[in-house]
């Protein structure tokens, strides 16, 4: 590992810093409203925003740079509250305010279940 991350999601954009000189290497735009959470899958970097999508980020093994287009999944209708990704599995499940979960396969970016619904409290 020889960077860190920070998030500035006030900004909508990742920070990265070199670990040996400190110096930061390189930001992400991507999102367009803020960043709830972001989580890591094998060569990638998951990330879930208000902006109802999620962005995965691809690091790049030889230089340690992070690709800066995004590959973008899109199918809450509300903003995503919480992602969990599963290397083992290759899936990364979603969940929403648009009160569903929903199952993404990681190699083809596929909504693999569309949604379960989640009850809301009365």
């Amino acid at each position: 590992k020889i960077f860190s991350l920070y998030l500035s999601s006030c900004f909508f954009i990742f920070l990265f810093r070199d670990l040996k000189t400190g110096d930061f290497k390189q930001s992400l735009e991507g999102h367009q409203d803020e960043i709830v959470e972001i989580s890591f899958i094998n060569d990638q970097i998951a990330s879930c925003s208000f902006d109802k999508s999620i962005r995965l980020w691809k690091i790049q093994k030889k230089d340690q740079t992070v690709k800066k287009t995004p590959t973008t999944l899109l199918s809450h209708k509300d903003w995503i509250s919480s992602i969990y990704c599963n290397n083992t599995t290759n899936q990364i499940v979603s969940s929403s305010a648009d009160t569903t979960i929903r199952v993404w396969n990681y190699d083809t970016n596929v909504n693999i279940i569309n949604s379960i619904s989640v009850l809301k409290k009365k």
